[in-house]
This record gives structure tokens, sequence and C-alpha cells, in this order.
């Protein structure tokens, strides 16, 4: 048995296995870690895009939560505002229905206390006329008028 490797054996072994590793690295290998950098590369773009236009949702997030803000507080102190001269315009009305229905009670009233003078007046005659005749009738003689 011999230890020492025959040098032309190794050589011959060696030079199919050189031409193939070669022509594999050539035709494949180059190729495959070419494409996967450029996918890694791809990827890469891909997310930093994605993080660009998530960083530009955001933003526009933003803008548009302030405008919305912007319109709530509008749209609260043009409620406000509304909402004051409504009141002030209510206020002005009930004055004025309270003023005419004062006015009213107050014709009313002059109204009844003519009608209470008129009624006692009216009253105070037939309360004479009736005494007048009672005792006419308790007498049974025929009174003067006073």
């Amino acid at each position: 048995m011999n230890i020492v490797p025959d040098w032309i054996l190794v050589v011959l072994q060696t030079l199919p296995f050189l031409v193939a590793f070669l022509a594999l690295r050539s035709l494949l290998f180059e190729p495959m870690m070419a494409y996967l950098e450029e996918r890694d590369a791809a990827i890469a773009g891909a997310r930093d895009e994605t993080g660009q236009l998530r960083e530009r949702v955001a933003t526009a997030r933003a803008d548009w939560e302030r405008n919305l803000a912007e319109a709530r507080a509008e749209g609260a102190a043009h409620r406000a505002t509304i909402q004051a001269e409504a009141n002030t315009q209510r206020q002005a009305l009930v004055d004025k229905a309270r003023a005419a229905a004062e006015q009213q009670v107050g014709i009313a009233l002059g109204e009844i206390e003519q009608a209470r003078v008129l009624a006692a007046q009216q009253l105070h005659q037939g309360a004479r006329q009736l005494a007048h005749d009672i005792a006419e009738r308790v007498l049974d003689r025929p009174l003067p008028q006073a």
C-alpha cells in the first residue's frame, strides 16, 4: 500500500472538478448571486419606499386631523354665535310678548274695575230698591222714594 499519491492522477481528477466549478460559477453561481443581490436591493428599496409612504401617510393624517379639529372648532364657534343670536332674538320676542301681555292685562284690569264699579252701583241701587220694596211690604203702605 502506497501512502504517497500519484500526482498525475490527482491532477487528472482535479481538472474535471475545476472545469465543472468554473462552468457552474459562470453559468449558475454568478447569475444567481446577481439575482439575489438585485432582489435584496429591491426589497430594501421597497422597505425604504414603504417607510417614506408611512411617513407621508402619518403627515397627511396629522394634517387631516388638524384640519378636522380646526373645522370642528370653527363650527362650534359658529354654532355658539348663532345660538347667542337666537337667544337674543328669543329674549326680544319674549320681552315684546310679555309687554303686550302686560298691556292687555292692564286693559283687562281697567275694564274689570269699570265693570266692578258699575256692578257695585247697580247692586247698591238694586239693594236700595229691594230695601224700599221690603219696607213697603212690611209696613203695608207706600213709602216715598229716597
